[in-house]
């Protein structure tokens, strides 16, 4: 086989195995947005929302708040800006996060496995 041919080859063997990669590569699809106007976010199972209690932030009730805003308010005002919140009694914990750089409409991206089931979720508060 001549030099020539023996590149030809070779880029042929370089161009099958960055097709097998590009399939064996998680694929990542914007899934929506989410809006931020209180610069926190949650993530809950939505079967504990119907034990979730709403009220607004009271700054002098830190020690005992008496609504699940004003917990994840708690949570996010923290060193380090997170933390879990006790919605419901059974089991039903959500997790609060500060946002990014406060108020606005991030991106949420799911990253899928080579069988097709979301693994990650990420979003973007830059």
């Amino acid at each position: 086989m001549s030099n020539k041919n023996k590149k030809a080859e070779n880029l042929r063997k370089v161009e099958k195995l960055n097709q097998m990669n590009k399939k064996n590569m998680p694929k990542i699809v914007k899934i929506g947005s989410c809006p931020v106007d209180s610069g926190q976010l949650i993530i809950i199972d939505p079967c504990y929302l119907k034990d979730w209690k709403d009220g607004e932030f009271n700054d002098k009730e830190k020690e005992n708040p008496t609504n699940h805003y004003s917990k994840c308010c708690v949570e996010t005002l923290k060193d380090g800006g997170a933390g879990e919140v006790l919605v419901s009694d059974i089991a039903g914990n959500g997790v609060a996060f500060a946002s990014g750089y406060g108020d606005g409409c991030y991106p949420i991206l799911a990253h899928y496995n080579k069988e097709g089931r979301i693994i990650k979720v990420e979003i973007i508060m830059e």
